[in-house]
């Protein structure tokens, strides 16, 4: 089975040639069957397949293991590093190499797994179809042959075997055509099983020699995928009448598929609610995806939306459309789609019934326009690669090695200038790397954020019990503020009886003052007296406001000497300790004192100056003896001072030596740190591939556990529906069976009434005959008479 960047660079080339040449023929990438990895009986079962391939092998001088299973790595670099892959085990081989190793090659040979159902699908309920053979597809593998159903190792053995030899007979000879070549006649005996039935099947020998025309080798080795061609552009309307070919993203189409999925099934499945719903999100998230403001509405979107977006999807195809029901089923029938549409659902796309194939019809160009997009995002990595390796390639052909080095030169050119960037690129990280590291130490060595936030915790819950102490103090003030209020309203109705009463006699003193006489003369002498009296109050108050602005600046200045005396006695009383006089001399300061010795505490001249003076004499005598001393030190210094000087070179040499051995430490110091940071980046290669198989798991498991809920509810659906028609078909035997009596018993007496009348009419023809007997009879003998 052909990728489809093989048949793209097939179908490039084929054009390039009739433009250039006039050529119409093309070959597949050329595979030398020599070059080759095989995989033979990895776990070990399989002893009779190891005996007939194992010595094959090594007559070929072909590479490969056999009887043990291989690392990952092994696989990977032989899947590069050669032209054909062979397996010959049991299944498909992934339990050896995952695919998602696989995907990630940049170029993969072809392969051949000779395994039961080594190419078979996996359903996934309505998700794309996954298989090993798929990962081999995606890594640009030119050819890949592999076992659809379960066959038996005999019969792989024997068609493995006729098909390498015939293989290898063609390329002793490859003038001659691949088409030519027989399978040896043991293949007339292979069957296959298919579905349930036991019949056989016969290869068809046209079919084996189509298929081996395409596995034509010679000694040449295949282009590497790393040379890959670009996307080739979206296919038009003749160019799909030109290849007549089908789809590569449906799965389907006009070929039998390989997953035994038939027709019926998938017209259940269209009808079907839940697909129905997913289909509608797949097909919206898509027009989302694409800044459309198309929607479709579940249960029934509306005939104007279901056009509207037909035609978008035909326009990301870029198929050309005028008319939707003229266009549309042209594009699906070259498209090879497997749902069936007619135009009269075009022309009412808002019925019930034309609903289901145009949601499957939408669903399937969703998948193909996706496919293209992933297709076109995954390919554009090679277009320059591509470019040089096809400018490289023509100017070989033409002889132009001039050309050649130039196209070599410039590309050279781009590569050093993308490893100069990446370089930077990777400085910069490790710089970054770097930064983060300190920053993660000073983080681990620091207090973490639990401690932090606990020790501001602590702090806030002793401010609370300060604020709780204060409160209960401010609480104790306000019962004795409101105390002492209580005192100060008592005295306030105190005075304000009294100013009442001083009102009162103020009041008796005006009208007895009004009741008294006054001549003008004492009226203006009072009057200067009493100018003079306030005079003489206003200086009073003067003075008295002078006098009590300057006491309590003295106050103040008080205060502020007081407190520098109780710094400086603190001093005091320090360098007291520190000098140890030993009397227990201490400054006690007295706020009240009216003396200096009261306010110290104690008298300078008759206590502490004579026990200074004393301490002072001690002093010089000490310095004395320090100053001899220090001149027997100042000689040793000297002598010392020359040791240190030997010292200091014998110092010197020591260093130098251990400056080597230090340079030797960092050179191994480095090679360990290169060598973990391999191990570690190896194990976070290791991780993530365990991380990504573990989630492939969780998906395969919560997609089987909704397969198995489904089947689930389907099961008691069908058995509550067997049920009700169970009952059903009773009902109907119970009547049937009560007609059936009830008619019985009518027959009966229908019976039985035929039967009377039958009697009374036997009866009466006696009669009626006896009666025509008598008048015969009676005749006769009238006539005898």
């Amino acid at each position: 089975m052909p990728s489809i960047g093989s048949i793209s660079a097939i179908l490039d080339r084929s054009h390039h040639h009739q433009e250039q040449a006039g050529m119409n023929a093309a070959a597949f990438p050329l595979i030398d069957p020599l070059d080759a990895f095989y995989l033979l009986n990895p776990s070990g079962d399989l002893s009779s397949s190891q005996a007939a391939f194992e010595k094959w092998f090594r007559d070929q001088n072909i590479e490969g293991k056999a009887g043990i299973a291989p690392t990952v790595e092994e696989l990977a670099g032989a899947l590069k590093s050669h032209d054909l892959f062979i397996y010959i085990g049991l299944g498909s081989g992934a339990q050896y190499i995952p695919r998602h190793e696989i995907q990630k090659l940049e170029n993969c040979a072809a392969t051949l797994l000779m395994g039961c159902s080594s190419g078979s699908l996996s359903l996934n309920g309505q998700y794309t179809p996954q298989g090993t053979h798929l990962s081999y597809l995606s890594a640009g593998t030119p050819v890949r042959v592999a076992n659809l159903w379960e066959v038996t190792d005999k019969d792989i053995d024997r068609f493995g075997k006729a098909m390498l030899d015939a293989w290898l007979r063609e390329r002793s000879s490859p003038s001659v055509a691949c088409a030519q070549c027989r399978l040896v006649p043991e293949l007339k005996s292979m069957s296959i099983t298919r579905g349930k039935g036991d019949a056989k099947k016969k290869i068809p020998r046209k079919k084996v020699s189509k298929a081996c025309s395409s596995m034509k080798a010679t000694g040449r080795r295949r282009p590497k995928d790393s040379f890959r061609p670009p996307p080739p552009p979206p296919p038009s309307v003749d160019h799909h009448r030109q290849l007549s070919r089908d789809s590569d993203a449906s799965f389907a189409g006009s070929r039998p598929s390989s997953l035994g999925i038939s027709r019926s099934s998938a017209g259940d499945a269209l009808t079907d609610r839940s697909y129905q719903l997913s289909a509608i999100r797949t097909i919206n998230s898509f027009l989302a995806s694409h800044s459309s403001p198309l929607s479709l509405k579940p249960p029934l979107p509306s005939a104007k939306d279901i056009s509207e977006t037909l035609k978008f999807l035909i326009s990301q195809l870029d198929f050309p459309t005028t008319k939707l029901e003229d266009d549309l089923p042209i594009l699906l029938k070259h498209l090879n789609c497997p749902i069936k549409l007619n135009k009269s659902a075009l022309k009412a796309p808002g019925t019930p019934h034309a609903w289901p194939s145009l949601l499957g019809v939408m669903h399937w160009l969703v998948q193909i326009a996706l496919y293209n997009d992933h297709l076109v995002s995954n390919l554009q990595c090679f277009d320059n690669t591509f470019v040089y390796a096809l400018d490289s390639y023509l100017h070989y052909i033409r002889g132009d090695d001039d050309g050649m080095e130039a196209v070599d030169r410039e590309f050279m050119g781009k590569l050093e200038r993308e490893r100069d960037a990446v370089a930077e690129g990777v400085k910069a990280l490790e710089k970054e790397v770097a930064e983060r590291e300190g920053r993660l130490e000073e983080l681990r060595l620091g207090p973490s954020a639990k401690e932090v936030v606990e020790k501001e915790r602590g702090v806030l819950e002793e401010d609370v019990k300060k604020f709780h102490a204060i409160i209960a103090e401010f609480s104790g003030r306000i019962a004795s503020v409101e105390k002492i209020l209580e005192e100060k309203e008592k005295e306030l109705g105190v005075k304000v009886e009294e100013n009442n009463r001083i009102c009162e006699e103020n009041e008796e003193l005006k009208k007895r003052v009004e009741l008294q006489t006054f001549n003008a003369r004492d009226a203006e002498r009072m009057k200067r007296e009493l100018q003079a009296v306030e005079r003489d109050i206003t200086e009073a108050e003067v003075a008295r406001n002078g006098w009590e602005e300057k006491s309590w600046d003295l106050d103040t200045t008080i205060g502020h000497k007081f407190k520098e005396l109780e710094a400086l006695s603190i001093e005091c009383n320090q360098a007291l300790r520190r000098l140890k006089l030993g009397n227990g001399l201490q400054y006690v300061l007295n706020a009240k004192g009216s003396s200096p010795a009261e306010v110290l505490g104690i008298d300078y001249k008759s206590t502490l100056k004579p026990a200074l003076d004393s301490f002072a004499d001690d002093i010089n005598k000490s310095s004395m003896s320090k100053l001899e001393e220090l001149i027997s030190l100042q000689q040793q210094s000297v002598e010392n001072a020359a040791k240190i000087e030997a010292k200091r070179n014998r110092l010197a040499a020591l260093q130098s030596s251990s400056d080597e051995v230090e340079a030797q430490l960092i050179f191994l110091k480095k090679e360990s740190q290169n060598y973990t940071s391999r191990c570690a980046t190896e194990a976070k290669k290791l991780v993530e591939d365990v991380e990504i198989e573990t989630h492939n798991v969780d998906i395969v498991e919560r997609e089987v556990a909704d397969v198995l809920e489904t089947s689930k509810l389907k099961l008691q659906e069908a058995i509550k529906q067997n049920e009700e028609e169970i009952q059903m078909c009773a009902w109907e035997l119970y009547a049937l069976v009560d007609s059936v009596s009830k008619y019985k018993e009518h027959m009966a007496s229908k019976i039985s009434e035929m039967k009377c009348n039958l009697s009374e009419t036997a009866g009466a023809v006696s009669d009626s005959y006896k009666g025509s007997l008598l008048a015969q009879f009676g005749i006769t003998l009238d006539t005898n008479h």
